[in-house]
């Protein structure tokens, strides 16, 4: 009896706190709550996200900027040391003008002395003078053929090999130099411009590529390479800027070192002062068009040479300019790209994480792109004398050490007469002369596509694809 009365009891106590317990409305907020932190961790893993991909795409950016600038770095330098080696060259020329000079002037006052000690009256003054000028006379000649053993045959040769060794690898030193930089940053470049391939000349006939039918722009194009007009070598070059000779890896050329003589006779009044100066460049600019001082081995052998610059080579020319392809490494997150993707929404975004996380969660990027170039430190227009002047006759450029470097926003050169556009263009509608042996030609949108994401990873758009 006791017990059913206590039972009775306590379901009589429970029965308020039930009913409360059913209309309490405390915590409800919790639901929302939860749904709202879902959220909040997206935009978490959506703002982690595009900050990785930002960094990341600024990062590499800075990878190519700083590839690239180290290669024009390199090539600077390379033209800083044929301009060093030039000098020396010319030194040396110099001495020989020099030397050779004061032998001929010998010549003539024993002729006059001989003369004078030949006359009753002066026979005792110029008889002796006569002796001290014949000895002088031999004991130059003597130095000269020494000079001329010693220096003038072997070592002439030597410093223009080392040139011609330093004009062909700079560039590819300046490539490795940039790959080098790239592996700090976990990517691998590729530096290359027209002074990696010797004799290179922006002459390339593409009208046997791309006829341009049905292409306005390129038909004309075309037309004006048929016509030998539109390239870089010729479009708006006089006479005197089309260069005969074959350009090395660096825009230099090879010159007879007999040439070297006729400027080291033209600097002899800038180391001898006034009238003494002024006979001696007489005597030597005389003497050396007549090439009797500079003849034979090794001056009139030109791949032995001295270096001047090629002609159609110039401050802000195609033949100055080095690109760089930066290529980045794995872009790994954590997957966190996938969490980026949530951040659409559940129509796309799920759909998109989904796939994603199928592939391996790895973003689609280009190649990041850079462009630099070395040039001479120079006032005025490039053929002017404060500039590098006459390239023939001055080429100041290849005999100071003023060579610098600098970044430029990227622009591809004309390939012949077609600008990158005209020559994506030209393909398109020429897409059947792209198949290989025994296969297939691309499709015209294929190649339609394929010139566009050129064009955009060009223009720095295409890195965007990484934030998905």
């Amino acid at each position: 009896m006791k017990t059913m009365i206590c039972a009775e009891g306590l379901r009589q106590e429970k029965s308020p706190n039930v009913r409360a317990l059913r209309h309490d409305e405390h915590g409800a907020v919790m639901v929302m709550g939860l749904f709202f932190a879902l959220l909040l961790i997206a935009g978490m893993w959506s703002m982690k996200g595009l900050g990785d991909a930002v960094v990341y795409r600024q990062r590499m950016q800075e990878a190519a900027d700083h590839e690239v600038y180290a290669a024009a770095v390199v090539h600077a330098r390379g033209m800083n040391l044929v301009a060093a080696i030039n000098v020396l060259m010319r030194v040396l020329a110099l001495l020989w003008i020099v030397m050779s000079v004061l032998r001929d002037l010998l010549v003539i006052a024993m002729g006059i002395l001989g003369a004078c000690a030949a006359f009753f009256v002066t026979t005792l003054v110029c008889t002796p003078l006569f002796a001290v000028a014949c000895n002088a006379y031999t004991s130059l000649v003597n130095a000269r053929n020494a000079y001329e053993r010693a220096v003038i045959t072997p070592v002439l040769p030597v410093l223009s090999g080392i040139e011609t060794a330093a004009s062909l690898g700079y560039p590819w030193i300046g490539s490795a130099m940039a790959a080098n930089v790239g592996s700090g940053y976990d990517a691998s470049a590729m530096a290359l411009g027209p002074s990696h391939v010797p004799g290179l000349a922006f002459d390339v006939p593409l009208d046997s590529m791309f006829d341009g039918t049905g292409d306005s722009t390129g038909g004309s194009a075309c037309e004006a390479q048929s016509a030998g007009r539109g390239t870089d070598r010729q479009a708006g070059a006089s006479d005197a800027e089309k260069d005969d000779e074959t350009k090395l890896g660096l825009p230099l050329v090879n010159v007879e070192n007999a040439k070297l003589c006729e400027l080291a006779a033209d600097s002899v009044t800038n180391y001898f002062p006034g009238f003494l100066g002024d006979v001696l460049s007489w005597v030597a600019g005389a003497f050396t068009e007549a090439g009797s001082y500079c003849s034979g081995f090794p001056w009139e052998t030109k791949m032995l040479g001295w270096k001047r610059m090629y002609k159609p080579a110039k401050n802000g020319s195609a033949y100055m300019q080095v690109w760089d392809l930066s290529f980045p490494g794995d872009y790994d997150d954590g997957q966190s790209s996938a969490k980026v993707a949530l951040g659409e929404g559940t129509k796309r975004g799920l759909p998109k994480a989904d796939a994603l996380e199928k592939t391996g969660d790895k973003p689609k990027f280009f190649p990041f792109f850079a462009q630099a170039e070395f040039f001479y430190a120079c006032g005025g227009k490039w053929a002017g004398d404060s500039c590098n002047g006459d390239v023939e006759e001055d080429s100041h450029a290849t005999f100071n050490m003023k060579w610098r470097a600098r970044l430029r926003p990227v622009a591809l050169p004309k390939l012949g007469p077609f600008s990158l556009r005209d020559a994506l263009g030209l393909a398109e509608k020429n897409h059947t002369r792209f198949a290989s042996s025994g296969g297939h030609p691309p499709s015209r949108d294929a190649v339609r596509e394929g010139g566009a994401e050129l064009i955009e990873g060009i223009s720095g758009q295409g890195a965007n694809h990484i934030l998905h």
